[in-house]
């Protein structure tokens, strides 16, 4: 933090009656935001403890920092709502590392629609994870909600019991699970989900192994026919798979 004249080419107004400038990025591309110390403090506990405290912190990127500014400065007028989504997810780092999450509301709704097109493109879970964090960060309790079920439907557990997605990609090694609290929720929702298909596969497995046909529809069922050589490939088919324990009490 420095006081150097606002007249420089380098410096961005955020408040003309600001008592504060902040030096942001690196030495060899670093701006100078001139701003009000008391808005920043109001925004966040944490420029609370840096300004008010001794509390020294590195400096953030320029991007997403001139946005967050302009947010928390009330300037909405001059906040992006056509950010890319690695800028989005690097605006939303900064809200969470700051505890600054609730400077955002006014550019949620905005920002969720332009979530939602970012979450139906990614497939890879690296990408897929930071719009969950965004989705966390901005509120949005629903996109939250479905993108961990879906997360839960896609993982499975090593042998150390660790949550894996695409093969053998650890969830607790991708940034966004060491930000929220969300591990623990995955887990019961896949516990959960695989108590429901043990219980449907037992109820499979009961009917089968008793040479009862599936099907109950009315009429002439090609299981009936069928039941007979049914019960010894079921089990031997499960077993192949290794999923035989789905089916047994």
């Amino acid at each position: 933090m420095t006081s150097p004249s606002a007249s420089l080419p380098d410096t961005i107004v955020f408040d003309d009656n600001g008592d504060l400038w902040l030096t942001v990025g690196p030495v060899s591309s670093s701006k100078i935001f001139h701003v009000d110390s008391n808005a920043l403090c109001r925004a966040s506990k944490v420029f609370r403890a840096m300004l008010r405290g001794r509390f020294s912190d590195s400096k953030p990127a320029n991007k997403a920092f001139v946005v967050l500014m302009d947010i928390a400065h009330a300037n909405f007028d001059h906040a992006p709502l056509d950010l890319r989504p690695q800028e989005l997810y690097n605006i939303c780092v900064l809200t969470n590392k700051y505890d600054m999450t609730k400077t955002l509301r006014p550019m949620a709704t905005a920002w969720y629609q332009r979530l939602k097109s970012m979450c139906q493109r990614s497939k890879k879970m690296q990408a897929y994870s930071k719009n969950l964090f965004v989705a966390w960060e901005l509120g949005c309790q629903g996109a939250v909600e479905e993108m961990l079920q879906d997360i839960a439907e896609k993982c499975h557990v090593d042998e150390f019991g660790s949550l894996l997605i695409d093969r053998n990609t650890r969830l607790i090694n991708l940034e966004t699970f060491r930000l929220i609290p969300v591990i623990d929720a995955i887990t019961q929702h896949r516990v959960k989900m695989l108590q429901v298909f043990h219980a449907e596969g037992k109820e499979i497995a009961i009917k089968i192994l008793a040479k009862r046909p599936i099907c109950w529809h009315a009429g002439p069922c090609s299981a009936v026919s069928l039941a007979d050589g049914i019960p010894e490939k079921f089990i031997q088919g499960t077993q192949d798979l290794e999923i035989d324990s789905f089916f047994m009490p």
